[in-house]
């Protein structure tokens, strides 16, 4: 007893979830004055408990042995709306329910917790603790205060997709880590009309720690969907990146679904999340944004430093790429500078292959398959744009590209492909591979396609083209979209983008670009992260389905290049470059900024010479 009269003595000065007012971010605990009442058994379950309790009057008792369970009555005459905090002697586990008088589950979970915004319907509900620990004589206390909340307050509970709160469009609703363990808030909107819409979120820091140095905002995850479906449509990410995310999610009439993922331990953080609708339609000033964007771009790739690392040729294909189109004006003698250091590299990064030849001859590569691919693409687009230098070494790419496919004229050495081979017409990782995958693949094809549109006509790449639309025509699941091998599942965003410029560029057609065309218009640019959550790319995926949106054109693209216009010039950074994000990270700031110009570029409606209607290859 000496312990447990210890414990009401802390118990006494236990901390209670303030008052929370309609509009006000959640306040920090405060002490409660010790009016609890306290338990009388037997109150082992709703039926046997007889102490009935109001909405904010606290409570106290003792979990007697290993499998006591202690139950109060709570009435609450209209639905309202709580504030919890479960205190427990020593921070063992106790299950906490709420339970209406129809026996219905309101509100489970393990203690000791707080529990913000927590919504009782009117009526009779029994209010059970559990003890879920070997322990006996194990002291608790319940303080509950209530909470003013309006329709523009997140309550709980909210964290399935049954219980999904509905918001209304245009209001900003103010959430809260509601709970200690895993929380996920559930929002369900009502979308009227087909279209791009605004999805706002600010992240918040708990009140008692606003103002500490080197306190950070909590991370959180969104997911977006459709609330009757199971496919996944976006995954976004709010850590760190910026204080304030702006998404653009494309919804279709019915019922969409947005599901904030909270950390768990910061009780009391908040966030502001608005879902808004918005026009497509680009205007002047926002164009006029993005050409400035690309000019600082421009400028800081002009200075931009060169330094040898394992991404090197890479940050160099595309830093070239972004360079060798575009308007240059009075910077013309420092571009074309520029360039001429660039192709002076890659001429003496070309290394001897020992043991693939193409038709007998010799080739030579710059790495692995993707960053060979790149580089001869970036080769090709500087010899469109007039830059002779680059032919030969453009030449050069192309060879090893058409040694290195999966097919019947491979050299010996990478031992040659049966023409019946799923795999046959593709490219993996290295030239002696014996199997082919989507993402390579699109990297080479592109590249070839390239070459030839630039004038590079080297003998086979016609036939290297069809062999490798026959592979690709393997890399699908049914119609839903493409795969990441032939004959495998297992769709993917940045493979659908891929899929869908492949066969927009040669003029393929299925419903498994249809199904990715569709998935693409879903995936607008979120300007922090791809919508990928298993390849985390932002810029590999915008880059291709710009392309392809580009391509396909209509109202699709003149959605797309509104919101990637939004999206990129909101994250340039002062000095002109963009920053490289999660899985990208490590190719460098000259991979990012390069792919953020040579993107807006396409916004503007400004294409490299082989997506130009007149050019064509073959």
């Amino acid at each position: 007893m000496r312990r447990f009269a210890i414990f009401l003595i802390v118990a006494a000065c236990s901390l209670a979830i303030a008052h929370v007012s309609r509009g006000q971010d959640p306040q920090p605990p405060k002490p409660a004055e010790d009016n609890a009442i306290v338990e009388v058994e037997p109150n082992d379950d709703e039926k046997t408990a007889t102490q009935e309790i109001k909405a904010g009057t606290p409570c106290k008792g003792v979990f007697a042995n290993k499998s006591d369970v202690d139950c109060f009555l709570l009435t609450s005459d209209e639905p309202v709306v709580i504030n919890l905090t479960l205190t427990i002697q020593d921070n063992i586990n106790a299950r906490l329910l709420f339970l209406q008088a129809t026996n219905k589950n309101i509100y489970t979970r393990n203690g000791p917790l707080r529990v913000l915004n927590l919504r009782l319907p009117s009526g009779k509900h029994a209010l059970r603790l559990n003890n879920e620990s070997n322990s006996e004589e194990v002291a608790w206390r319940v303080d509950t205060s209530i909470v003013q909340a309006g329709s523009d307050v997140e309550v709980e509970p909210n964290d399935k997709a049954n219980l999904a709160q509905e918001i209304p469009i245009g209001v900003t609703i103010k959430g809260a880590i509601s709970h200690s363990s895993q929380d996920h808030d559930y929002f369900a909107a009502k979308i009227t009309e087909d279209g791009i819409y605004r999805l706002s979120f600010t992240p918040k820091l708990r009140p008692e720690d606003a103002g500490i140095e080197g306190v950070q905002l909590p991370e959180f995850n969104l997911r977006v969907s459709e609330k009757d479906s199971r496919r996944e449509h976006y995954a976004y990410r709010a850590d760190q990146v910026a204080p304030a995310y702006v998404f653009y999610p494309y919804f279709y009439k019915g019922e969409a679904l947005i599901d904030v993922q909270c950390p768990p331990d910061v009780v009391g953080a908040g966030y502001d999340l608005l879902l808004e609708t918005v026009s497509p339609k680009v205007w002047s000033d926002l164009e006029a944004a993005a050409r400035a964007a690309i000019r600082r771009g421009e400028d800081w790739l002009l200075t931009a430093k060169f330094k040898e690392d394992t991404h090197e040729c890479a940050a160099r294909a595309f830093h070239l790429a972004a360079l060798a189109e575009g308007e240059w004006g009075d910077r013309k003698a420092a571009r074309d500078a520029k360039v001429d250091e660039l192709l002076a590299w890659f001429d003496k990064a070309f290394t001897k292959e020992t043991k693939g030849t193409w038709r007998g001859e010799e080739v030579y590569c710059l790495g692995g398959m993707y960053v060979h691919a790149m580089a001869t693409l970036a080769l090709a687009e500087a010899v469109a744009a007039g830059f002779e230098k680059a032919r030969p070494l453009c030449s050069k790419g192309v060879r090893y590209l058409l040694a290195a496919q999966l097919s019947d004229e491979r050299s010996e050495n990478w031992g040659v492909i049966d023409p019946q081979s799923e795999h046959f017409g593709g490219w993996r990782y290295s030239g002696n591979s014996d199997d082919a995958d989507l993402s390579v693949i699109g990297w080479c094809l592109v590249a070839l396609y390239a070459a030839d549109a630039a004038g590079v006509k080297e003998p086979g790449i016609a036939a290297a083209v069809r062999r490798a639309q026959t592979c690709v025509k393997l890399c699908k699941y049914k119609s839903e979209g493409f795969t990441y091998q032939p004959k495998s599942s297992g769709i993917g965003l940045i493979r659908q983008s891929i899929g869908a410029l492949i066969y927009l560029l040669l003029g393929m057609d299925g419903e498994e670009m249809k199904s990715a065309l569709r998935d693409i218009e879903m995936n607008q640019c979120a300007g922090t992260q791809s919508a990928d959550s298993s390849h985390d790319c932002p810029y590999y995926y915008w880059y291709y389905a710009t392309r392809a949106t580009y391509l396909r054109g209509g109202a699709p693209w003149e959605a797309w290049r509104t919101v990637t216009m939004q999206q990129l010039t909101r994250t340039q950074l002062a000095d002109g470059h963009w920053q490289n994000i999660r899985q990208e990270d490590p190719a460098g700031t000259r991979y990012a900024t390069g792919m953020a110009v040579i993107i807006l570029r396409l916004c503007l409606n400004k294409p490299p010479s082989y997506l130009r209607k007149e050019v064509k290859g073959f």
